[in-house]
């Protein structure tokens, strides 16, 4: 994380200081967005919280966030303080705060439910049912199904199958082999509750298909 010096706020600035998007308060002893050498910094941390809050409390969500329409704040994280202190201690460069990881359909945001996940984690659960409702196949104009399967946000092509059932199961067998070496290659750094969680997704796509 970028060095960021904590500068006491002044009372006046503090009395000032409204609601979060009607529910979220900034209860820092320090500026947030203290001015520098003529320019304003922005504490890092502060930004994740009010995008939270914002993502579960802004009025009219766009179109592509509607998958956090119900989601929630626990009542914990609803004070800034609290949240940069779990975030301080959790934090990891160029990771994202992640709700639904450990918890599959998760729509509250708390210490228990979250944790921060690389772009490259944060991708493996990103996939969309197609129309023909088969994650990670479509079918080619001679009549052959195709299987892909996206990794680290590049497509591949695993292969060209004569059904839909066998693309399907070969997109299985490819994401569930990713999800595993993408869980042996973590890090120390990483949240212990990662791992497992990871194996657990890799063994319900392998059942179900993700």
């Amino acid at each position: 994380m970028k060095t960021f010096i904590k500068r006491r706020a002044r009372k006046t600035y503090i009395d000032r200081r409204k609601l979060v998007h009607g529910v979220g308060v900034n209860d820092a002893w320090f500026t947030v967005q203290p001015r520098i050498d003529g320019k304003t910094q922005l504490y890092i941390i502060y930004d994740r919280w009010v995008g939270m809050i914002r993502r579960c409390y802004g009025a009219n969500p766009s179109e592509k966030n509607k998958s956090y329409l119900g989601c929630s704040v626990c009542d914990e994280w609803l004070n800034f303080s609290q949240f940069d202190k779990w975030a301080s201690e959790n934090w990891i460069d160029g990771y994202q705060l992640d709700k639904d990881f450990l918890l599959s359909g998760n729509k509250i945001y708390s210490p228990d439910t979250c944790l921060f996940v690389s772009p490259e984690v944060n991708s493996l659960m990103r996939s969309s049912t197609p129309s023909n409702g088969f994650i990670g196949v479509d079918e080619r104009e001679n009549g052959k199904w195709r299987a892909k399967l996206s990794m680290n946000g590049t497509p591949h092509t695993i292969g060209t199958f004569d059904t839909r059932e066998e693309a399907f199961s070969a997109y299985k067998e490819n994401k569930y082999n990713h999800i595993i070496n993408t869980a042996r290659r973590l890090g120390v750094s990483e949240d212990p509750r990662l791992k497992p969680a990871l194996i657990s997704y890799a063994h319900r796509v392998l059942e179900f298909g993700e």
